[in-house]
């Protein structure tokens, strides 16, 4: 969803979410929000979607599109094809 800050887009998301019975994960950006972190958090909604095989929603703000936005390699720090780790793939699925 776009549109103007306070005009409940965020509200609308989680009755949404609500409504169809899906988890809301929402993100929280401070000072001290970096990459880790919205890898960590990253993570979380991929295991309670992909592994747990709860229906999720993942709301991202618009701050924290800028935060990731301002570091140029984002994607080669996220790594996406070694997301897990061997230990952390073993881990998520239970084994």
């Amino acid at each position: 969803m776009v549109g103007v800050g306070g005009t409940g887009k965020a509200t609308v998301a989680k009755l949404a979410a609500f409504i169809e019975d899906c988890a809301f994960l929402r993100p929280y950006v401070s000072r001290t929000y970096s990459l880790v972190e919205f890898r960590d958090d990253l993570k979380k909604g991929c295991v309670r979607a992909g592994v747990k095989g709860d229906n999720t929603v993942l709301f991202l703000t618009d701050n924290l599109v800028k935060v990731c936005l301002n570091n140029s390699s984002l994607q080669h720090k996220l790594d996406f094809p070694r997301f897990f780790s061997k230990e952390g793939q073993m881990e998520a699925a239970g084994v």
